[in-house]
């Protein structure tokens, strides 16, 4: 079970570097939550999530790269690099560990500790 969580991770992940919105539906519990900490919280149902897959003031498909997971029990955690493209021409760097809470083999629980990176891979 824990290898096929860390795949569903993977899956999710995919689905967001490719606005697949059924690939990261799939990935979902029917009941969810997602909180960007220091942002917002948002809970319900999976079929409610559009907001986030397309932040305000972004275009086109993030890039994100998972740079390294740890699971124990029914949790995943990612350590994540992303780049957004802004709608002014500039590009949103963020470092981000997420934490996914999986019930029944689907992510019911998403928190995201994103750190913004103005000059390099840590700064």
């Amino acid at each position: 079970m824990q290898n096929s969580q860390k795949q569903t991770v993977r899956r999710y992940i995919d689905g967001f570097n490719k606005l697949d919105h059924e690939q990261i539906r799939s990935c979902l519990a029917d009941r969810i939550r997602w909180t960007l900490l220091g942002h917002f919280q948002i809970a319900g149902n999976r079929d409610e999530f559009e907001s986030i897959v397309q932040p305000p003031n972004c275009k086109g498909p993030p890039r994100i790269t998972i740079r390294r997971m740890v699971e124990e029990g029914d949790i995943v955690m990612a350590e994540l690099l992303s780049e957004v493209d802004r709608t002014d021409g500039s590009v949103m760097r963020l470092a981000i560990c997420e934490t996914y809470v999986f019930e029944d083999g689907l992510i019911h629980e998403r928190r995201a500790f994103p750190v913004p990176l103005m000059e390099n891979d840590y700064k």
